[in-house]
């Protein structure tokens, strides 16, 4: 029979071959390294701003709270703990933003205006505040320019219903059933106080602007007044004197007629028969009278034909006027004196002047006729001197 091995056994093979080969060493089993796992993101937090502090210096502080500067400079800053992630300072007056500064920053006196105020304000982002929507911390100063005295042209005082006459007197209206007194400040004040006085004393006190007061409680030939004392806003704290100021008035006075109303050649020329000759061609006036207010004058003139050759109106504190002659010849001038508060009874006044312009010829035998009467003026006193020497010598 086949033998498939050739007599020999398979087994004594194996174990041979096997007592042969090196045995391999055991390996160490891997230990699998453990995944981390995720730990979780901190949510972010708006930041604290503890406090925010301004200030202005150098400053003083009335009791009112108010706050007003006192040097000839103003340094603005400010202190803040806490972080922050933007913050914006500026300067307010109003509802104008004069700029946007930094701490500490310096601004001269002479930029802030009396009687305003003005708002030193600063706002502060908190970190994370404007991802998460947190409103920012805001902090305002409120100041003033240092106070002064008020200047006299800073108040405006008035008596209504009143009338000034050509001299400036202030004359309330008779008519009127009450007048009024009324003042205006250009800044503000810490005290305003009011009086009226009758003939320099005290009459009335506590006025309010505005005030009505019947008529009838003035009285004429009397001399009343106004005033006004005004202290600026922290005058007290700065030491500073309080400004009068003081508006006078009266009644004004039963209407009256214009009494002696005239006209005047200015120019020196001789008025005869109501005739004033005019050397020239240019005509000067000016005109009087004894009693009466005018509101306002009408002076015309018109030559031998009736021609105008002058109209106008002139304000009733005028007292004089000049306007040229076209020609030689004859012009009648006329002055028309409205009065101020005019009535059935006290109406117009009216003066009248007749100018004659001399022609060349005329005003040549004027020279001479002026000059002959001064040369026998002269002989007639030298005449008269001789005399009486020789009644002296006589008498000697």
């Amino acid at each position: 029979t086949f033998d498939p091995n050739h007599g020999l056994s398979m087994e004594g093979t194996a174990d041979s071959a096997a007592g042969d080969a090196p045995t391999p060493e055991p390996t160490a089993t891997p230990v699998p390294t453990p995944t981390p796992r995720p730990t979780a993101t901190p949510e972010p937090t708006v930041a604290v701003i503890e406090s925010l502090v301004l200030s202005v210096e150098p400053s003083v502080t009335a009791d009112t709270g108010e706050i007003f500067l006192s040097g000839e400079s103003a340094k603005l800053s400010w202190q803040l703990e806490g972080e922050v992630e933007s913050l914006h300072a500026a300067l307010v007056e109003g509802d104008n933003s004069l700029g946007i500064i930094a701490s500490g920053f310096t601004f001269p006196r002479r930029f802030f205006q009396q009687g305003l105020e003005y708002v030193f304000r600063v706002t502060a982002m908190p970190k994370n505040g404007r991802r998460l929507g947190a409103e920012p911390t805001v902090a305002e100063l409120r100041f003033r320019a240092m106070p002064t005295v008020i200047r006299a042209d800073e108040i405006a005082l008035s008596v209504e219903p009143s009338s000034q006459d050509d001299g400036g007197t202030l004359y309330v209206d008779r008519e009127a059933e009450a007048f009024s007194v009324s003042w205006d400040l250009a800044r503000e004040t810490e005290r305003v106080e009011a009086e009226l006085y009758r003939n320099g004393e005290l009459w009335l006190t506590g006025l309010q602007s505005g005030d009505s007061i019947p008529r009838d409680q003035l009285e004429e030939d009397v001399d009343y007044a106004l005033r006004l004392s005004a202290l600026p806003l922290g005058g007290t704290l700065m030491g500073i004197e309080p400004t009068v100021k003081e508006l006078s008035f009266r009644l004004f006075p039963k209407p009256q007629p214009i009494l002696g109303l005239r006209l005047v050649p200015s120019d020196g020329s001789a008025v005869k028969d109501g005739v004033a000759r005019v050397k020239g061609r240019q005509a000067q006036l000016y005109w009087l009278r004894d009693s009466g207010l005018v509101d306002h004058y009408q002076l015309t003139a018109t030559d031998a034909a009736g021609r105008a050759v002058l109209a106008e109106t002139l304000d009733g504190a005028g007292m004089e006027y000049s306007f040229a002659l076209p020609q030689p010849g004859d012009y009648d001038v006329m002055l028309i004196a409205t009065p101020l508060y005019p009535s059935e009874d006290v109406g117009d006044a009216v003066a009248t002047l007749r100018l004659h312009a001399l022609s060349t010829v005329e005003q040549y035998w004027y020279f001479l006729a002026a000059g002959a009467a001064v040369l026998v003026g002269g002989v007639t006193a030298a005449v008269l001197a001789l005399k009486k020497g020789k009644k002296k010598r006589k008498r000697v």
